[in-house]
């Protein structure tokens, strides 16, 4: 049934407007290698099938075959940029921010640090001896 609704929808226009949504998501492969290569698969699948009838069997497959595959690149992209921005930063914090949270602590150690560093001290010097 899909089959039937695409081919009687499937133009020049949408054919040319799936090969440049595919090129477009070809050019937003970060690695150069993987890009030409992609833009090579894409290339070739749309001059594989450039022959056929518009709207015979195989090129609304093929048709239907590339959309699938463009619409999964660009949710695997998202993904990676999703991934990308919600990766943890090593940022320096602001050396005024720094400074103004250790005058924030007190200057006396407290009992409970005095006894942890005794006891780091003395699991230091066993490993010492």
């Amino acid at each position: 049934m899909a089959t039937n609704a695409a081919a009687s929808t499937l133009n020049k226009t949408s054919i040319t407007q799936l090969f440049r949504r595919c090129l477009r998501s070809a050019h937003k492969i970060e690695s150069a290698s993987q890009r030409e290569t992609y833009m090579l698969y894409v290339r070739d699948g749309f001059r594989r099938n450039a022959d056929f009838p518009r709207n015979s069997r195989e090129v609304v497959l093929a048709y239907q075959d590339g959309l699938e595959q463009v619409e999964q690149m660009e949710y695997y992209q998202r993904m990676a940029k999703m991934k990308h921005y919600a990766a943890p930063r090593n940022i320096e914090p602001n050396p005024a921010l720094r400074a103004s949270a250790m005058a924030k602590q007190p200057s006396t150690p407290t009992e409970k640090n005095t006894k942890n560093h005794s006891s780091i001290h003395q699991n230091v010097s066993k490993w010492l001896v």
